[in-house]
């Protein structure tokens, strides 16, 4: 017999066309009928707006103590903000004697197979590439403005 999934979901809400009450709430609705045609249930939601992370860092420490099993997200875009960061935690977390597992419905990314865990290096070295470069842009930035301050 199947043990059945603690399911959490996972948003981060950025619309400026509508209220983020809304948005979350339209969100919410989507992921729990999405859960419900794979015959999960959700029992809890964790949802960020703008440039707060406090209900992803809540997120992670369910997780790791082992209160879920499985967080859905709509898409990759919740992850933009720290993205780095949140990919190795969701590695992290996956290689836990109880693996979390995460789930990007409109990709389709499924964390614990090769393919979810394949797309995950790539995002992780696109991301890291992207700030070896703006970190190269930055030193370039500030000796050119030591040497424009020099003449």
């Amino acid at each position: 017999m199947d043990e059945k999934k603690r399911v959490a979901a996972y948003s981060h809400v950025t619309s400026p066309k509508k209220k983020p009450q809304t948005a979350r709430e339209e969100l919410e609705q989507k992921l729990t009928t999405y859960a419900k045609e794979y015959g999960w249930e959700i029992s809890c939601f964790f949802s960020d707006e703008g440039k707060d992370h406090t209900n992803w860092d809540r997120l992670i420490s369910a997780c790791q103590s082992g209160v879920i099993d499985l967080v859905i997200c709509e898409n990759l875009s919740c992850l933009r903000k720290n993205a780095g960061e949140k990919i190795r935690m969701i590695r992290k977390l996956s290689e836990l004697e109880k693996p979390v597992v995460f789930w990007f419905e409109e990709p389709g990314i499924y964390t614990i197979d090769e393919t979810g865990k394949l797309v995950l290096t790539i995002m992780e070295c696109v991301i890291e590439e992207e700030s070896k470069q703006r970190s190269m842009r930055m030193k370039d930035y500030y000796r050119m403005k030591k040497d424009v301050k020099r003449e």
